[in-house]
């Protein structure tokens, strides 16, 4: 797996989608390629060094799985999703340092869309 802290899209060529059930103006993001997956967090769209989370396909079905699933922790070795009883999360990867955090109603539209099968 690798992260980056910069955006790894430069010349804007991903297609970055967000659940169905996003009703507030943040969201979790999510590009799909056929080699990897990106997360973003749309709250930093514009921020010059927009933290990324980047994650190849087979750790991205194991996450979407995982989540599917109500679980507070889960570890994918360097990639860690925290979501404590309030309802936000924060996905971590560990190796690169990079946090992306999210409230309830980002975390919980996001986790219907996996459940719907949006981001597959």
């Amino acid at each position: 797996m690798s992260s980056n802290r910069h955006s790894s899209d430069p010349d804007h060529s991903l297609t970055w989608r967000r659940s169905s059930k996003c009703t507030v103006g943040s969201c979790v993001e999510v590009a799909i390629t056929p080699s990897a997956v990106f997360i973003r967090d749309s709250k930093m769209s514009g921020v010059r060094e927009q933290p990324i989370i980047t994650v190849e396909r087979a750790v991205w079905s194991n996450l979407a799985t995982a989540l599917t699933h109500e679980r507070s922790i889960v570890n994918l070795g360097s990639l860690v999703i925290t979501a404590p009883s309030d309802g936000s999360a924060t996905i971590e990867d560990t190796e690169s340092e990079t946090t992306l955090l999210f409230d309830r109603q980002e975390w919980e539209a996001f986790r219907a869309g996996l459940n719907d099968g949006e981001f597959f």
